[in-house]
C-alpha cells in the first residue's frame, strides 16, 4: 500500500510513475484472469484439445494492458498521480 499512499513519494515523477505502474499491474491482474478461465474452457469443454503454452498467456498478460496503458498515460498524464493517491484521477470527488 506505500505504492498508492502520496506522502511516500518525494516527486510528482515517482508518484505518476507509481499511477502508471499499478494501473498496469492491475489489468495484468485481469489478463491473467481471462487465461485462466480460457484454460478452464478448454479443461472442460474442449477436452481433447491440446492446451496453449503458458509463455502464449504471459505474452498476452502482460503486453495487451501495455495497449491500454502507454497510450492512455501519453494523452492523459495529468490524470495519472493526482489527488490524495497515486492511481487514475476520474474527476469525481468523494464529497
Amino acid at each position: 500500500m506505500a505504492a498508492v499512499d502520496r506522502r511516500v513519494h518525494a516527486s510528482q515523477a515517482s508518484h505518476a510513475a507509481a499511477a502508471v505502474a499499478l494501473h498496469c499491474l492491475f489489468l495484468a491482474v485481469w489478463g491473467w484472469h481471462l487465461a485462466e478461465a480460457h484454460t478452464l474452457h478448454l479443461k472442460f469443454v474442449d477436452v481433447f484439445s491440446i492446451p496453449p503454452s503458458l509463455a502464449r498467456f504471459a505474452l498476452c498478460a502482460y503486453a495487451l494492458p501495455l495497449l491500454v496503458v502507454v497510450p492512455s498515460a501519453a494523452v492523459a498524464h495529468a490524470d495519472y498521480g493526482s489527488g490524495e493517491v497515486c492511481f487514475l484521477d476520474t474527476g469525481a470527488d468523494a464529497a
